[in-house]
């Protein structure tokens, strides 16, 4: 077994991290421009697949030299 398995996963977990704080997620806007509502499901099993309507961009830099 490798030792840096650890490591690698650690780091791979930290490079997701890194890279979702980049984006703002919102909550998708209807033709009216309100929010839609999410609606938590469950499921179980391995392999799960959820459709969720959502909205991300890019954050905007603020306080920053």
């Amino acid at each position: 077994m490798c030792p840096g398995r650890f490591f690698a996963d650690d780091s791979l977990w930290a490079a997701a991290a890194v890279i979702l704080s980049t984006f703002r997620f919102e909550k998708a806007k209807n033709a009216f421009g309100k929010e839609i509502e999410v609606e938590p499901v469950f499921r179980h099993g391995v392999v799960r697949r959820v459709t969720i309507s959502c909205q991300f961009g890019y954050r905007q830099l603020t306080g920053c030299n």
